[in-house]
């Protein structure tokens, strides 16, 4: 009998363990890029610094929700001074793009729910545009990339289209984020 019940106990016990996935790349929710996996441990302790246990603005809220999404979408992102979150994927061959600098890039603008608003990838008519001509989170996130480059960009809606939105693309105080191609 004792047999018998620790057969049961191994059995189940080597039935509900699960092998470890060797997957390196992870799909996220309206990404045009292939994600790389991460940490998720390493991942969770250096956003939750930012975290507002109880949130008294909207910045508050905004920043929680962004950190929640790249948690939950294993975005390995960095948050800069200004509050942008970025990912530099690749970081290009060329210089880095500075302030009054030209540059054209493929991009893909998406809401946190995955719904694009905007972008040109998969075209090949890129997006010419001179830095700081931009929503105020790109002109940053710009700053960081070297031309040749693809960085993901996850933006408060601060530093984007804030109250104003775009009637009919975004919404009112919307969280953006763009995968971001800059050509060399």
């Amino acid at each position: 009998m004792k047999s018998i019940i620790m057969f049961v106990l191994i059995g189940g016990f080597l039935f509900s363990c699960k092998p470890k996935e060797t997957s390196t790349t992870t799909t996220l929710k309206g990404t045009s890029f292939d994600i790389p996996d991460v940490d998720l441990s390493a991942l969770e302790t250096r956003l939750y610094q930012y975290f507002h246990a109880a949130p008294k603005n909207r910045q508050e809220l905004e920043e929680n929700m962004i950190i929640d999404y790249c948690i939950e979408n294993k975005l390995d992102v960095k948050r800069d001074s200004t509050g942008l979150y970025y990912w530099i994927l690749e970081q290009g061959a060329g210089g880095i793009m500075g302030e009054n600098h030209s540059g054209s890039c493929f991009y893909r603008g998406y809401t946190l729910e995955g719904r694009e608003f905007d972008g040109n990838m998969g075209s090949d008519k890129p997006l010419n545009f001179r830095q700081g001509q931009l929503i105020y989170g790109w002109n940053i996130g710009m700053t960081k990339l070297r031309y040749g480059g693809k960085a993901i960009f996850v933006i408060p809606s601060s530093m984007a289209y804030w109250e104003r939105g775009i009637p009919g693309k975004v919404g009112k105080y919307e969280i953006l984020v763009f995968d971001v191609q800059l050509l060399l």
